[in-house]
């Protein structure tokens, strides 16, 4: 498996994750929380790619007193169900 093939895996991972948990917008959790969930992958890989989401701004960080916050940005929700029907083929 290929390393973007990878990084790809757990961007739609995270997105399901999120999605799941309905984080939108104003609703949002903490990065670590995300790691947790995600706990057969290693923080560092979903760092990596929750750096690639906010490029896409699929997600938006926000930065709070105990460290950075992460939500799904609605106004990308067709991209984000194009990523959830991905979630099908894995």
């Amino acid at each position: 498996m290929g390393k973007n093939n990878e990084i790809s895996e757990i961007k739609i991972k995270i997105i399901s994750s999120l999605n799941n948990g309905k984080y939108y917008n104003k609703r949002h959790t903490p990065i670590g929380n995300v790691c947790k969930r995600l706990s057969n992958i290693p923080c560092k890989k979903i760092k990596k790619a929750i750096k690639e989401l906010k490029k896409e701004k699929i997600i938006t960080v926000k930065p709070t007193y105990h460290s950075a916050d992460v939500s799904l940005n609605v106004k990308k929700k067709k991209e984000i169900d194009n990523y959830l029907t991905q979630m099908k083929y894995i």
